[in-house]
């Protein structure tokens, strides 16, 4: 009930009831200047078309629009607390000048900032003008008692002020509508529309999708080699006295670790800067058996069964298998140094069968203080082909992996 009682005054405390004066008062100055700017700059423009010279004038105020829209959408959104986002902007566009200007004068955001600078001064002269009679009435009647009404009763004093005091709180009410106005409009037309912030939304999502793929690349052939070239180092260091020989097979495998693993962030790294000399694809099943090589190398046992006849996987799902193969020997080298591990690799003829299951085993020291993100983009993988993914440890203290990819 009190609050239903102190709705009314509300405005007289409110921040964003003064905020709102505030940017009606800048609309009329501010939108005086761009309306002169569109009528001149508009006149000029068609009346010098005929000859040519118009159509830079026109282009130029086409530019100067938008830009007078990004002025206005930061000072609604700081003083009328909006939150409107930017539409595409010409340099955004990938091309020659004169596919910029073909952007610029086909995107509906430019011609919705031309009607924002048409609407802009009218929309304030209303709103001032019917806030400024309502004010002005309420400071009439507020002084009233004291001049036209000196020698009035008691109640005509009274009631003077009792309506000046109600059309003085009226008038800020009504400068909250003019700001609800103007917020929606500017909302309407300094913004994107639907069409464009559906076109900004799945651009977004293609770059988010597109950086979740580089990181699951960077971890699992990165990681894979930086794993095998601790263990090799791990082993080396443990019989380096004993068995020189092994120190130097060791040393020459660490090398060629450490160079795959240079060339595949180099690789990496030139995609997330569009070179288009970083295209080199990833490995697919034909690379399975120099994972093999590499990881038994690392110091893994590795048993190896393959069935089937390959030729239906799609590059595509190679490469994605040669992955969750890669990550799956990774994780046994860093959770189960030494055990004993079987890869089967079965080609079906509706789908691909993935199984790594390795024994118990010593974990890599020392215990590195995050990690988990392989088998979570291992599961998404699997998840993006369609297929199913069963993980888990064995009743022997062992781990076992098993991915069903549908062809």
């Amino acid at each position: 009930m009190g609050s239903l009682l102190a709705a009314p005054f509300a405005p007289l405390v409110s921040l964003s009831t003064y905020r709102a004066a505030a940017y009606l008062a800048l609309a009329l100055g501010i939108g005086f200047g761009e309306f002169l700017l569109l009528v001149v700059g508009g006149a000029t423009g068609i009346s010098l078309s005929i000859v040519w010279i118009g159509v830079p004038v026109l282009l130029v105020l086409l530019m100067l629009s938008r830009s007078l829209a990004a002025f206005d959408r930061t000072l609604a959104n700081g003083l009328l607390g909006l939150q409107i986002e930017a539409p595409a902007a010409s340099r955004h566009v990938e091309g020659s000048l004169w596919r910029r200007l073909v952007w610029l004068v086909r995107s509906p955001s430019t011609w919705r900032s031309l009607v924002w600078l048409a609407l802009r001064l009218p929309l304030a002269v209303v709103c001032a003008t019917v806030v400024g009679v309502v004010a002005l009435a309420g400071a009439l009647l507020l002084v009233m008692p004291w001049t036209t009404l000196a020698d009035a009763s008691l109640a005509g004093r009274c009631a003077s002020i009792a309506g000046g005091g109600a059309a003085v709180l009226l008038a800020l009410h009504l400068i909250d509508l003019s700001g609800f106005v103007h917020a929606g409009v500017a909302a309407r037309l300094l913004g994107p529309s639907r069409r464009e912030a559906l076109a900004m939304a799945r651009v977004e999502a293609e770059r988010a999708t597109a950086q979740a793929d580089l990181a699951r690349e960077l971890h699992d052939s990165v990681g894979h080699s930086l794993t095998a070239a601790v263990l090799q180092a791990s082993a080396a260091r443990k019989v380096q006295a004993s068995d020189p020989a092994f120190v130097a097979s060791a040393l020459a495998a660490i090398e060629t670790q450490g160079r795959e693993a240079l060339q595949e962030l180099d690789r990496v790294l030139g995609l997330l800067r569009d070179e288009s000399g970083s295209k080199r694809e990833t490995p697919g099943l034909d690379g399975l058996d120099g994972l093999f090589a590499r990881t038994r190398a690392a110091g893994l046992p590795l048993a190896i069964t393959q069935t089937g006849d390959p030729g239906g996987v799609s590059p595509e799902l190679g490469r994605e298998a040669y992955r969750i193969v890669q990550e799956a020997l990774t994780n046994a080298m860093r959770h189960a140094l030494g055990a004993a591990t079987s890869v089967s690799v079965a080609y079906g003829s509706e789908a691909l069968e993935l199984r790594v299951e390795n024994g118990p085993g010593a974990a890599l020291e020392p215990a590195r203080e995050s990690g988990g993100r392989g088998l979570s983009g291992v599961s998404e993988r699997v998840r993006r082909l369609g297929g199913t993914l069963e993980v888990g440890p064995r009743p022997d203290g062992g781990y076992a992996l098993r991915a069903v990819l549908p062809l």
